[in-house]
């Protein structure tokens, strides 16, 4: 498994990067909830990934996210775009 991201304050998902060995693009895991005081470290998470590889590739694992508002799915689109 990939090395957590402790840079985020208590209370804010954590974002795992996976193993670059093992996969062929980073797969961002996220646990807890995306809204307004999440989002914008969700999306430096995101941004961190999206540059890790040319052409951008990332996988997005939304499985442990129990809570979801506009501002993580305006992260999710502006990641895409």
């Amino acid at each position: 498994m990939g090395n957590v991201c402790r840079c985020c304050p208590r209370g804010v998902p954590e974002a795992v990067p996976a193993d670059a060995s093992r996969l062929l693009w980073p797969v961002v895991t996220v646990a807890g909830e995306l809204n307004i005081g999440t989002a914008a470290a969700f999306g430096a998470h995101l941004t961190q990934a999206i540059d890790f590889r040319s052409p951008p590739r990332v996988e997005v694992d939304l499985a442990a996210v129990a809570f979801c508002d506009s501002s993580g799915l305006r992260e999710l689109i502006s990641a895409w775009k």
